[in-house]
């Protein structure tokens, strides 16, 4: 068997062992939920409305929104929602990337499902711009108004992907990051919400990343940045649920997608990153042993690891067939959950930190740090 073969297997049986585990715990899930519920709601929030759409002709249609529809995960979420009978307004980057999104979802329906062909309509949607976000809001507002529909859901994907030391990060490329992956979220949120409301147990979805609580080397702002998403997406749903809406956190393993395809590309060296200038690191005079090129080397050799690893995450990527299945659940299901981990990569690295977390932490640069540290004596 080929090393090709042999890691196209291995992903198969992940996926498949992964979709099997949430099969029989989202039912372990929803039965202990409905027996607890009346004694810890707390724990186990009560019901919710089911949005399972009703996929005939002259019903009500509902409308889910999703950020990120240009390509990756987004991608595809809006082509099987769409096939699932939802009506999704797409946020796209560009027009033309809309347009390629609904010929691709034209070309892939079925002849008897030819009347689902207009379920997608792309929106151009920058959410670091609020004159988009206005505008979004005012197109699904107007839709609304004009049709039977029902709003049943937000899902926030778009974001950017970010590698490099946090030390050697420039200004403008953190304030971009975080202007994208956590104030687009929290901005776009806050604009639908009044929407979302006016139709019971409508929810909003966030896809965030189990770097939230996984600490990577070189990934330092892109974790802050997702430990942000958890912490948003959590609290909101405290004080959504109240009201009978949903906030829920998707936190998926590595899938086939962008960032798996990205990772070990074209990161030859650090100085293709925007970073803080040359003139402005190490500004104050170094300690013993301390020099500017050896803290530049050291991060040198600690970016280069993206290079061996890159290649390796790409070969086990699992199919977003596993994650489509968890966002599936999490805007059906009459008990949703309020935090999903699709692969089976993450759901043994979530298991790790709840009972060893300490394990998470021992990264195998500690004992270089030792040594630099070292010499400070």
């Amino acid at each position: 068997m080929s090393q090709e073969s042999f890691f196209l297997s291995l992903t198969v049986l992940m996926s498949s062992l992964s979709m099997l585990i949430d099969l029989f715990w989202f039912r372990f899930y929803e039965l202990t939920s409905k027996v607890l519920s009346p004694f810890i709601p707390f724990v186990f929030p009560g019901p919710t409305i089911s949005l399972l759409p009703r996929n005939r002709r002259g019903t009500s249609e509902y409308v889910v929104m999703i950020t990120g529809a240009s390509a990756g995960i987004g991608h595809d979420l809006t082509l099987h929602l769409a096939k699932s009978g939802y009506f999704v307004f797409a946020g796209v980057h560009k027009i033309e990337d809309g347009e390629k999104l609904v010929e691709e979802y034209r070309k892939s329906l079925e002849p008897s499902k030819r009347w689902l062909a207009s379920k997608i309509h792309p929106i151009t949607l920058d959410v670091t711009n609020q004159g988009h976000i206005d505008a979004a809001y005012s197109v699904v507002q107007n839709f609304l108004q004009t049709s039977r529909s029902v709003f049943v859901g937000l899902i926030n994907n778009a974001a950017v992907f970010h590698i490099a030391p946090i030390e050697l990060t420039s200004q403008e490329a953190i304030r971009e990051a975080f202007n994208t992956n956590v104030l687009g979220v929290i901005n776009i949120t806050r604009r639908m919400l009044p929407l979302l409301r006016c139709f019971p147990g409508s929810r909003v979805i966030c896809i965030g990343n189990k770097m939230a609580w996984l600490p990577m080397t070189g990934m330092g702002i892109y974790c802050a940045m997702e430990a942000c998403i958890r912490g948003f997406t959590s609290t909101l749903d405290e004080e959504l649920r109240g009201l009978g809406h949903r906030a829920l956190l998707i936190e998926p393993g590595i899938m086939k997608s962008r960032v798996a395809w990205s990772f070990g590309e074209g990161q030859e060296t650090l100085r293709e990153f925007p970073r803080v200038p040359e003139s402005d690191f190490l500004k104050e005079p170094s300690l013993p042993g301390h020099h500017e090129k050896d803290v530049l080397q050291y991060y040198e050799r600690m970016h280069s690891r993206w290079r061996v690893i890159g290649p390796l995450m790409k070969s086990l990527s699992q199919s977003p067939e596993v994650l489509l299945y968890d966002v599936m659940h999490a805007l059906q299901s009459r008990w949703p959950m309020r935090v999903y981990y699709p692969g089976l990569d993450v759901k043994i690295l979530a298991t790790v930190g709840k009972f060893a977390p300490e394990l998470l932490f021992a990264l195998p640069t500690a004992s270089k740090l030792a040594e630099m540290t070292g010499n400070c004596e």
